[in-house]
């Protein structure tokens, strides 16, 4: 099972959200995630969180549709995009897309890249995203497609990421390591529409922009 969580972030990528949607078997709004789920004509299963982002013209919304919502304390020990996440792992989703990672706030930002290592621990795929930039845990392997001249940054978030071997990006790897508090896997490109990346040992984060995103 696929299952969207939209959090709260850019509503500029409406149509990429709305693509999103169209692909996921269960949607789930965070909070103030279903003001996004509105404008993009979105209709979620279910919005949770502590809701103090819910205005009342999004509630009224909510409620004409018959969209349930599940109120957690404001003062909690998760964020809504974690709480969201842990939903979507109970219902059984196999995969889980999070939009809206971009929410103006560092800590907020991190804490989303930091759900990918928890969907990791149930076997679960994830990946983060604006509707534009993707990231992702590479694992061990991972294939990625789009065209060339994207951008492709791979970051340590281990101390280190060793035996990295990577075909179709400008700048190769060829069994190298990625020491954590080095820029070196920043900004690279693809080549071709597809691109690989093997990894020996440690945690790697692939951030995916397409060429016109920038």
């Amino acid at each position: 099972m696929i299952a969207l969580v939209i959090t709260q972030g850019p509503a500029r990528a409406r149509r990429a959200l709305a693509r999103l949607a169209g692909r996921a078997d269960l949607i789930l709004a965070a909070d103030g995630g279903a003001r996004l789920a509105r404008a993009a004509g979105i209709v979620p299963d279910l919005i949770l969180g502590d809701l103090d982002s819910l205005d009342g013209t999004v509630a009224r919304w909510a409620d004409a549709r018959g969209i349930p919502r599940r109120r957690y304390p404001r003062v909690k020990d998760a964020t809504d995009g974690e709480l969201a996440l842990a939903e979507a792992l109970r219902r059984g989703a196999r995969e889980v897309w999070i939009y809206g990672v971009v929410a103006g706030r560092l800590d907020q930002l991190l804490a989303n890249v930091l759900l990918l290592f928890a969907a990791r621990r149930r076997r679960v795929h994830a990946r983060l995203t604006d509707g534009r930039t993707t990231a992702r845990l590479a694992g061990r392997f991972a294939e990625l497609h789009g065209r060339p001249g994207d951008l492709v940054s791979l970051i340590p978030v281990s101390a280190a990421v060793r035996g990295i071997m990577t075909a179709g990006l400008r700048f190769p790897l060829r069994g190298g390591a990625l020491v954590r508090g080095s820029t070196r896997g920043i900004s690279n490109e693809l080549t071709a529409d597809r691109a690989t990346i093997r990894v020996g040992s440690g945690d790697l984060l692939i951030v995916h922009t397409p060429a016109g995103a920038r």
